[in-house]
């Protein structure tokens, strides 16, 4: 190894960090001035939600809850990136690797022969030996070791690995020589999502005895140094980068031995000293970590910068992003449910009206056909009164228009329960979908309280006799006839017999058939009253203005999420295109960034250029960007017309007939369970393009 190279190198490392430092604080204050901007859009919000006439206070208070966690989290984001930036240039001057492995694959043996120690830090076969962060230097490089991962019951110690992580500048991945585990690999996948560079290292782990001739021990280990069975290994772990939606094949591996490495420095074994260093396979590991550092290492440097602003802002983008997919789908699952509503309460109201004039209608032709006879003989009666009412009472009519009413209500209740028994079913499952993507805020939608909409009307009741009021009983509603009829008997004493007798019968018929037709008038009116603002109004006009304040707030919400999320989206575009300016200048290639139309970019998996129909990159420039990012590299060419663009974006993954755009709304539906992981992520690169919120 030429130590001047390293060091020179090491230098310019910290020059080009002061370059990262500077793109950095741009992307800091970007996002700051978005916070700003959003947080002051985000008062404005709750002002209006204030002055609001919105029927449902839970929603308006969600709402306004969700609206201030907004606030409150970009906030926190901000200070948190600002943090990580200052904790970067706080370590200006040193370039940062950090060892990933899980338990006992020897990242302790590694730290103890590059800093020459006495074996003290390494396991005895014990599960999670290292439990902290152990940073040491070796050649001008700050190495870290980390808690191992994969381990049982090591979630604590994977946290505190990760979050060591996101300040380094490259990263030593050491897995051993056994079956590749899957735990290791998406450990690999959380890495490859930091957007960290990585080295891979295979620590053949076999047993040597020192007790033996050099030719023995030599033999041993061949056995296991076998290059062929080494490589198959490598392409094993590669295999499992395609669920994530990654490629590794960037990642270069090392092969070592490190038991004999670390024993050919212990002054017991002097005598096989040099055989076991050549055995080991060491000196190589040293070289290929100092000439990645020598080769890219400035670069690295730069963009442990960037992305320490551009991986958290792409998070809560896409958080945003997919919460604002959450809120529009439940306020449709609203809207169609509240259309429901709207229909069967239309039927409901039209069929109770026809209930209500049919039974009115009988009882009318019941009483009219009385009349005669009853005229006939109590036309003289002073007590006609009485006889009235023992004709009106076995008619039950305050029974039947009481036993009417509670079948309307009875009808209504059930109608309403069905509907808020769907729409609790239906946003119980809406929820669960996007769940893994909430950015854990309160839910806007309560279950129990949609159910209460139903639980409290019905166990209210209706109480017929009170609420009409007016309806007493037959007497009640035919008090006034009694003082007709004594008004007849007047006329007796100026006619004859005869004819006062059938001007009697007239009169009290027509003054009974007058009295109950308004009766049935005033009957019918109250009970379209106790239609209209009992049932109509208190209880299905009432749960309609509920749902539509909700729908309001939903839309509301999602509309200011996807906002946020497109701001956040455009500040991630001008960093990325930062860096990008950077690669080409630093492969090459100065200049080509004036061909690139617009970008969109995952940290660690893929960026993608779109380039105006006739533009090109020469192949070796994109092959040289993506060894240098550790990052696929596809162009797509950009089209007026957003299905073909989102349709070349996403790839031949996902056939152009399964994807369609609801145009006013800027919403993309795409069958998001049906692609691979590497699709998906063509998706997530699509969304950053075309600025279309997908979903499914």
């Amino acid at each position: 190894m030429d130590s001047s190279q390293l060091q020179t190198a090491l230098e310019e490392c910290t020059r080009y960090a002061n370059t990262g430092y500077r793109l950095a604080e741009d992307g800091v204050n970007e996002l700051k001035k978005a916070v700003s901007t959003a947080s002051e859009q985000i008062r404005d919000s709750l002002m209006q939600l204030g002055k609001s006439k919105v029927n449902t206070p839970n929603a308006r208070d969600v709402l306004k809850t969700q609206l201030s966690d907004i606030s409150l989290k970009l906030k926190n984001l901000s200070s948190q990136v600002e943090d990580d930036i200052q904790q970067l240039k706080d370590s200006m001057s040193s370039f940062s690797v950090t060892l990933f492995g899980r338990t006992m694959a020897g990242k302790s043996t590694l730290m103890e022969i590059l800093t020459h120690g006495n074996g003290a830090s390494i396991g005895k076969g014990s599960q999670r030996t290292t439990r902290d962060v152990r940073p040491y230097c070796w050649n001008g490089l700050r190495i870290t070791d980390v808690p191992g991962i994969a381990a049982f019951e090591g979630e604590e110690d994977e946290t505190t690995a990760f979050e060591a992580a996101k300040t380094a500048d490259l990263i030593l991945f050491l897995v051993t020589d056994d079956a590749p585990q899957a735990a290791e690999a998406e450990c690999l996948a959380k890495v490859r999502n930091l957007g960290k560079p990585v080295l891979g290292i295979i620590n053949v782990k076999v047993d040597i005895d020192t007790t033996k001739s050099y030719k023995l021990m030599l033999r041993d280990i061949a056995k296991r140094f076998d290059f062929k069975r080494l490589d198959g290994i490598k392409a094993q772990f590669f295999a499992f980068a395609i669920q994530y939606g990654q490629d590794w094949h960037d990642i270069r591996f090392a092969y070592v031995h490190l038991k004999s490495a670390y024993l050919s420095q212990q002054p017991e074994c002097n005598e096989y000293a040099q055989a076991l260093a050549e055995l080991s396979k060491f000196e190589y590991v040293e070289q290929f970590i100092t000439q990645e550092v020598i080769t890219r290492g400035k670069f690295y440097r730069v963009k442990t910068f960037v992305d320490s602003v551009g991986k958290p802002l792409l998070d809560t983008m896409e958080k945003l992003l997919w919460q604002s997919a959450q809120n529009s789908e439940q306020g449709r699952l609203l809207l169609n449910k509240r259309r429901a509503l709207s229909d069967w309460t239309k039927k409901f109201k039209d069929d109770g009206i026809i209930q209500i004039d049919s039974m009115l209608t009988k009882i009318r032709s019941t009483l009219i056909s009385e009349i005669a006879s009853f005229a006939e003989d109590n036309y003289d009666n002073p007590n006609a009164n009485r006889k009235w009412d023992a004709v009106l009472k076995p008619k039950n009519i305050e029974g039947r228009c009481d036993k009417l009413i509670k079948k309307l209500a009875s009808d209504c209740d059930d109608g309403l329960r069905e509907i808020t028994r769907e729409i609790n079913q239906e946003i119980s499952f809406s929820a669960a979908v996007f769940a893994d993507k909430s950015i854990n805020m309160s839910s806007l939608i309560d279950g129990k309280r949609i159910w209460s909409w139903v639980s409290t009307i019905a166990g209210g009741g209706v109480g017929i006799a009170t609420i009409l009021g007016l309806i007493t009983g037959p007497v009640g509603w035919f008090a006034t006839t009694g003082v007709v009829l004594i008004g007849f008997f007047g006329s007796f004493f100026f006619k004859s017999r005869e004819n006062k007798a059938m001007d009697a019968r007239r009169k009290l018929e027509g003054k009974l058939n007058d009295h109950i037709d308004k009766t049935i008038r005033s009957l019918r009116k109250q009970m379209l009253d106790i239609l209209y603002n009992e049932l109509l109004k208190k209880r299905l006009y009432g749960v309609a203005n509920d749902i539509n304040a909700v729908i309001d707030s939903l839309f509301k919400l999602s509309e200011a999420q996807k906002d946020l999320g497109w701001r956040l989206n455009r500040k991630l575009k001008e960093i990325n295109k930062m860096l990008i300016i950077e690669a080409l200048s630093f492969v090459g290639a100065g200049g080509l960034d004036w061909h690139v139309r617009d970008l969109a970019r995952i940290p660690g998996n893929a960026i993608m250029i779109m380039l105006d129909d006739g533009k090109r990159f020469p192949d070796d420039i994109r092959r040289n960007l993506s060894v240098l990012l550790k990052e696929q590299v596809w162009f797509v060419f950009y089209n007026d017309n957003p299905k073909i663009l989102l349709s070349r974006a996403i790839g031949r993954g996902c056939a152009k007939d399964n994807i369609s755009i609801e145009y006013k709304l800027k919403i993309a539906h795409v069958p998001l369970n049906k692609l691979n992981a590497l699709t998906v992520n063509r998706v997530r690169l699509a969304q950053q393009l075309t600025e279309l919120l997908i979903t499914k």
